[in-house]
């Protein structure tokens, strides 16, 4: 009993000093964050119309993802019309399966239930096997919070 009271004792003590390093941790990684991001925005104002420069709209889309989520949509879906444009069907799968995690986070169901079926069908297709479970685990997780448990269990 002695024991956990003097833990108790010096976490309390030391509490301060604890609080202010995962402050100075969680600034110093929104801060290399800000400059990932910064440098792949870059990048992406030289590429070409390409599959490169789809790829580079999912990247900064999911770096996105914690730090701003509308953001992470506004770069999803420019990197999913790029990717219809130029008809990269492996970009437009990905981007879909992103944009359906993204709306998920949002709240906003139906848009991410049909993100997450034009990439499952999409990865269907190309007997992409590994990106039809990652989709269908979205899909039943997506069912789950939706609290439908019978169509979150048929995937």
């Amino acid at each position: 009993m002695l024991n956990r009271m003097a833990c108790n004792t010096v976490l309390l003590k030391n509490l301060p000093r604890i609080i202010l390093i995962f402050s100075i941790l969680s600034i110093y990684t929104l801060i290399h964050a800000q400059n990932l991001i910064d440098s792949l925005v870059i990048e992406l104002n030289q590429a070409e119309e390409n599959e490169a420069k789809v790829l580079l709209y999912k990247e900064i889309s999911k770096q996105y993802f914690n730090l701003d989520l509308d953001t992470a949509i506004k770069y999803g879906k420019e990197g999913l019309i790029l990717a219809t444009e130029i008809d990269y069907e492996e970009g437009i799968a990905d981007l879909n399966n992103n944009l359906g995690i993204f709306y998920r986070f949002k709240g906003e169901y139906e848009l991410a239930i049909n993100h997450f079926f034009e990439s499952l069908r999409i990865k269907q297709k190309n007997n992409d096997h590994e990106g039809v479970a990652s989709t269908s685990n979205n899909i039943g997780g997506l069912y789950e919070e939706m609290e439908d448990p019978d169509q979150a269990l048929s995937y």
